[in-house]
């Protein structure tokens, strides 16, 4: 059976990880996103991932101060 885990992982203070199983060419390669909060509270999530409703839930726990920033890393990360 598939062990659910939390939406999000710390990794340390104001750093959270999110992964999501992804599929490239037939190969299970897995994919991050980063969360980061930033000095004026709002987020930066780097390499985004597909939100879910528990994700969300997760985010939005973190506080509305600002804005999140998407930032993605290459052009797979936009190719879902």
């Amino acid at each position: 059976m598939h062990q659910r885990r939390a939406p999000l992982s710390e990794l340390a203070e104001d750093i959270w990880v999110a992964e999501r199983p992804q599929r490239f060419y037939g190969l299970e390669v897995g994919t991050r996103m980063t969360v980061m909060r930033l000095g004026n509270g709002s987020r930066l999530l780097h390499s985004p991932v597909s939100l879910d409703p528990d994700l969300r839930r997760e985010l939005d726990a973190m506080g509305r101060e600002g804005t999140g920033h998407p930032l993605e890393s290459g052009l797979a990360d936009a190719s879902f």
